[in-house]
């Protein structure tokens, strides 16, 4: 047995523990029979790259992720707040739900922080505590920024049902809410012309009974083929 302190492993100067080996290569002995890290090389185990912005060695050896620690810390101080303050304890049963290290969304957004309790069939998150039911991401907007106008609803910039992130979410009507959507309705009404080229402008569009939007040039022209297949077959 090496008693010299240090680590037998070549390279390694941190302080020796069992076997003349320092803490992280003998749990890795332990672990697998081997000192190779058995972690991926790439990545932290959400997906984070071990770039060298992101990534920090501690002293027993252990890479860690940078985006995740701070993420935990994040999470740690808004716990130890939520003691501080001695508030309801409704906020201590909803953050510990939440999952700091979600998908990212967009640069300019950020990573959401997806709910990982409960969700209803649509996916968005719910938030039960006693009698009272709400959904998660409404929940988490209300206790950052305030109540939410009875003429709005949020909007997911994310395009994220899952996220509670309240940076991620934005007041809007439901017309517009429907617009920025990623469905068949959202879609259509992004549309600025119809399939064959012609301009949803106020003189080229009508409304029909059903309350459809429709293209004049083309109802013209479908109007067209029909009175000459009936004077064809006339």
């Amino acid at each position: 047995m090496d008693n010299s302190g240090i680590c037998g492993i070549e390279g390694c100067e941190n302080q020796s523990y069992k076997r003349g080996w320092c803490n992280a290569h003998y749990m890795r002995w332990r672990r697998h029979g081997s000192f190779e890290n058995q972690r991926k090389p790439d990545s932290c185990k959400y997906g984070h790259p071990f770039t060298d912005d992101n990534t920090y060695v501690r002293p027993n050896g252990w890479r860690v992720c940078r985006t995740c620690e701070s993420a935990r810390q994040t999470h740690d101080r808004r716990k130890r707040g939520i003691r501080e303050k001695g508030s309801a304890s409704a906020m201590s049963l909803f953050w510990p739900k939440v999952n700091y290290c979600g998908p990212m969304a967009a640069p300019h957004l950020g990573q959401c922080w997806a709910w990982e309790g409960a969700k209803n069939p649509g996916g968005y998150g719910q938030f039960s505590r006693k009698k009272d039911q709400s959904l998660a991401h409404r929940w988490s907007y209300e206790n950052v920024f305030g109540p939410i106008p009875d003429d709005l609803e949020l909007d997911h910039l994310c395009r994220n049902r899952a996220c509670v992130r309240p940076e991620h979410l934005e007041p809007v009507t439901r017309s517009e809410n429907i617009r920025r959507g990623v469905n068949f309705t959202g879609i259509n009404m992004r549309k600025t012309h119809c399939d064959n080229g012609h301009a949803f402008d106020d003189a080229n569009t009508y409304i029909n009974a059903k309350g459809h939007r429709k293209c004049r040039a083309c109802a013209a022209a479908r109007g067209r083929r029909y009175y000459q297949s009936r004077k064809e077959n006339m």
